[in-house]
């Protein structure tokens, strides 16, 4: 879109009586011109019209863009699975030299990386969270279910439900139909 036009009234005016209206110009600058309300109205138009396959293609653009990045963060969130498995299942020997507390740690500052600082901002925002409620908050937010969490912390589903109970009570929210996980996913 090389120009954008947008109609002002005149000076102290707000009612369509007055005679002088200003079009702004993001090239020229201002240009006053002499328009009766019907013609403003029929500018407005025009303009609009004119505009409309400007927003269309803005939109679109913006939902490709919303699209690629959710599949770019599922992609990460695969990725991140992968590697919170590997360090607390701790299949190879290597790793399982690596004291759990350490191993955490290590996840902690992948998933940081990935989501903008995800467990700084929870520690900020709520102070009172401690470290198990920190564990449960990545967890859901690499995208893993009830299930994948029991496995990954070696909890009863019970628990695990408890857990989210308590989590949510620390996060001020209500723990139904999943707002839980949307709070966090959205975090």
């Amino acid at each position: 879109m090389d120009t954008i036009y947008s109609l002002l009234t005149c000076l102290g005016d707000t009612s369509f009586d007055c005679d002088y209206y200003y079009i702004v110009d993001n090239k020229f600058g201002w240009i006053k011109a002499e328009l009766s309300p019907t013609c403003v109205i029929s500018i407005l138009i025009v303009l609009l019209l004119n505009n409309i396959p400007y927003f269309i293609r803005k939109r679109k653009l913006k939902d490709r863009n919303e699209i690629n990045e959710a599949i770019c963060i599922k992609e990460q969130n695969a990725q991140l699975k992968k590697f919170t498995d590997r360090y607390l299942q701790a299949t190879d020997a290597e790793i399982r030299n690596i004291p759990f507390n350490r191993r955490w740690n290590l996840i902690r500052k992948e998933i940081d990386r990935i989501h903008n600082h995800f467990t700084k901002r929870l520690e900020i925002r709520f102070p009172g969270i401690n470290e198990n409620e920190i564990r449960l908050c990545c967890l859901i937010r690499i995208g893993m279910n009830t299930q994948e969490i029991t496995q990954r912390m070696n909890l009863s589903k019970g628990n695990v439900r408890i857990r989210k109970w308590r989590l949510s009570k620390t996060l001020k929210i209500r723990n139904n139909r999943g707002q839980l996980e949307q709070f966090i996913w959205e975090f």
